[in-house]
């Protein structure tokens, strides 16, 4: 019931953003889910609170308080900023005839790109891997004078339902343009 709703982990969601004969552009994101959410908030909250209780505290010893202070906020500050640099969306854009491009979005707002020319792309491949208590399927691309495989949404971990989604399309856009 509503119970699982806080403890929901982030939801997953792949939304086909444009498609036309010449691009496709897939997109998935994570959903933070209120607790998660409220977790860290509440963590920076803390910090504060900890900073605030232990500055009472070393005022009976005014030698090292500015030492602790400034240690106590950078943490804080880590605490609360360790949220921005994990992905929350990724985009896989197919262009027919080109190649095709991933585009990383991080919650601090960073973005990268990467652009794969089309005639340096040697395949597209639904690739499993083992972990010590699953075996998951990716999506690979294969690409021509690099050692690994270029992995779009590894982080999202989507099922193979999702993957289909995604992977069919892909293969048939790259295909016909050769």
């Amino acid at each position: 019931g509503i119970f699982a709703l806080f403890l929901k982990t982030m939801e997953v969601q792949i939304r086909e953003v444009q498609n036309s004969d010449s691009i496709q552009i897939f997109a998935v994101n994570k959903q933070e889910t209120f607790l998660q959410h409220v977790l860290a908030t509440s963590s920076f909250i803390l910090c504060g609170i900890i900073y605030l209780i232990i500055e009472k505290m070393l005022s009976f010893y005014p030698s090292i308080a500015p030492h602790f202070s400034v240690q106590i906020l950078i943490a804080a500050y880590f605490v609360y900023s360790s949220k921005g640099s994990h992905l929350y969306e990724e985009s896989l854009v197919v262009m027919k005839g080109v190649g095709l491009q991933i585009e990383k979005k991080n919650y601090n707002g960073s973005v990268s790109k990467e652009f794969i020319e089309l005639s340096s792309i040697k395949n597209i491949i639904l690739n499993e891997y083992m972990t010590p208590y699953s075996v998951r399927l990716t999506l690979g691309v294969v690409v021509k004078k690099r050692d690994k495989m270029v992995v779009p949404f590894k982080e999202f971990k989507l099922r193979q339902k999702n993957l289909l989604k995604i992977y069919g399309p892909v293969k048939e856009m790259l295909t016909e343009s050769e």
